[in-house]
């Protein structure tokens, strides 16, 4: 049935598939965009623009272990 519908509608399997696709990764945007936990996040990077620069918020803090180096590959950046 579904077949004759889509069909009649003139579609055939690629759109159909990469409608389906592209719905799958719009619902999954979304539940990672309203996930528990995620309201956090997104207002301490609303406040980022705003807030003195003297202070770094939490990514800044934790990319500072994690900037490479040739000679150790990790090094911490000195404290201001």
């Amino acid at each position: 049935m579904i077949r004759n519908v889509m069909t009649d509608m003139g579609m055939t399997l690629g759109p159909t598939v990469a409608l389906l696709l592209f719905v799958l990764l719009f619902i999954l945007v979304m539940l990672w965009i309203y996930r528990p936990g995620s309201r956090e996040i997104y207002e301490e990077e609303a406040r980022l623009p705003l807030d003195d620069a003297s202070t770094p918020s939490r990514i800044e803090h934790a990319a500072r272990d994690t900037t490479p180096t040739p000679e150790t590959g990790l090094r911490p950046h000195a404290e201001n």
